[in-house]
């Protein structure tokens, strides 16, 4: 007879289904040897044990989703003749990597607001009712922290109100 164990790490952007086992027995990743599991390596997301060599084991692969928090910070500034909205976005990324971020901004914010960030590739926006949607594309996927920059100033209303510009991150948990 031939004994043995395996482990398997997957990537970040990636997670698995085991869809046949091939006669090998699921362990606890904690169960394997010291030597499959050495200090600094990335942590074992499958183990097996086998009393012959597995026929066949198989995992189903798939992109891992994307997961990802934000927090919106808006600065007005109201001076004799105009109003400069400064915000900042901060995205906090986990699991798989994110390449696209979308947004809202209340459309009288106009479509010529600087956006500023570290990658971006292309930036596209269109009304949709009373705001407008902004779609952010990078250059590469990102993970951790992204943060961005909006920027506009718009001259001082006749009647001096001051509206608050709500930005409002999409596809966020």
């Amino acid at each position: 007879s031939q004994r043995g164990q395996l482990a398997i790490t997957l990537d970040e952007e990636l997670e698995a289904v085991l869809t046949h086992d091939g006669g090998a027995q699921a362990i606890a990743p904690s169960a394997l040897d010291d030597v499959l599991r050495p200090d600094g390596a990335p942590p074992v997301d499958y183990a097996f044990r086998f009393n012959r060599p597995p026929d066949g084991l198989r995992l189903r692969l798939n992109r891992a989703p994307s997961r990802m928090n934000a927090d919106v910070t808006t600065i007005v500034s109201v001076r004799e003749d105009a109003i400069a909205y400064l915000s900042r976005v901060d995205f906090q990324i986990r699991q798989a990597g994110r390449s696209q971020f979308r947004l809202t901004t209340p459309d009288w914010l106009g479509d010529d607001i600087e956006l500023r960030g570290e990658h971006i590739r292309q930036v596209h926006s269109h009304a949709a009712g009373e705001q407008r949607i902004w779609e952010i594309e990078l250059q590469q996927p990102m993970r951790g922290l992204f943060t961005l920059q909006l920027l506009q100033t718009l001259p001082l209303p006749e009647d001096g109100t001051v509206a608050a510009a709500v930005i409002q991150p999409l596809d966020t948990e």
